[in-house]
């Protein structure tokens, strides 16, 4: 059985020209080393190995290993090239399949912004030298930080005709707010008192503590997303329906004691259209 396999793998061996039995033995070479994880596991020594275990010999040893070792090397760059695109092909379709990837996109195409990304580090790392390597560095960063990044987007979802959407921060900066938008429309942006990470948790903390309280004790609640305020529904006679105006926020920049320029977070109370600056509110009973 063992001659029969020789003779079979020698007939094979004969049956092909030399530039295909030079490509042929390249590539067996190409696998070997990149099972080692470095090209210098395939030697002179070895590329002579590889040339006579085919059969049969030709009379061009020394010939066929020089063609061999060329080919060899032409053979790893492109056998390396693909196996980094095949990796980066698995990155990206492992990237498209996160759910967080799925959200932003979805968000970037409903509100007209550009697909989330964040703040990418310099190419070539952090080791910089020269005067030459510092102006690539510098003109980089100028561009990365002009560049528009996207928002980041935590929660998204349908009222009515209106895409509601949880936004964490805008182009790099934390701006946690509740962003609606009609089909193609005007985009409505409410800022939050807190950093919320679900819709859940935007629509109570933008009720305040009358919604807290009411939740408490079981008493239904609906929130308006595009009349920006919350109802609170009673079941009692005596009690009508409450409407809540939403507890928001404005950035406002003053100008200090010191002549300093400084944003401020402005507290306010919103519904709908109509926005003014909070004041402390009696406790209500439920």
């Amino acid at each position: 059985m063992a001659n029969r396999e020789l003779i079979l793998d020698g007939l094979a061996w004969a049956g092909i020209d030399e530039l295909v039995r030079v490509a042929k033995i390249s590539a067996i070479l190409v696998r070997e080393a990149h099972r080692a994880t470095y090209t210098n596991a395939v030697t002179k020594t070895r590329i002579k190995e590889a040339v006579r275990d085919t059969s049969p010999p030709y009379g061009r040893g020394k010939a066929i290993c020089e063609l061999v070792e060329t080919e060899f090397k032409r053979q790893m760059v492109i056998y390396q090239q693909r196996q980094n695109d095949q990796l980066s092909f698995g990155n990206w379709k492992t990237h498209r399949a996160k759910h967080d990837t799925r959200l932003n996109d979805a968000y970037a195409f409903a509100f007209d912004r550009p697909t989330y990304e964040p703040h990418n580090h310099y190419p070539d790392g952090h080791s910089v030298s020269g005067t030459e390597d510092w102006d690539a560095r510098s003109a980089w960063d100028d561009k990365e930080s002009e560049r528009d990044k996207g928002d980041k987007c935590l929660a998204i979802t349908h009222w009515q005709e209106h895409v509601v959407a949880l936004v964490r921060c805008q182009n790099g900066e934390t701006n946690y707010h509740i962003a609606t938008r009609m089909h193609k429309g005007e985009i409505v942006r409410t800022r939050l008192r807190r950093h919320d990470d679900d819709l859940v948790q935007a629509a109570i903390s933008l009720g305040g503590p009358r919604v807290r309280a009411a939740l408490a004790v079981g008493v239904r609640i609906t929130t308006d997303w595009i009349g920006r305020c919350t109802t609170v529904h009673y079941t009692s006679a005596h009690k009508p329906e409450m409407v809540i105006p939403w507890r928001s926020q404005r950035a406002e920049k003053r100008e200090n004691d010191a002549g300093y320029v400084r944003s401020y977070e402005i507290n306010t109370l919103i519904m709908g259209r109509t926005e003014e600056d909070d004041t402390p509110n009696p406790e209500v009973s439920f």
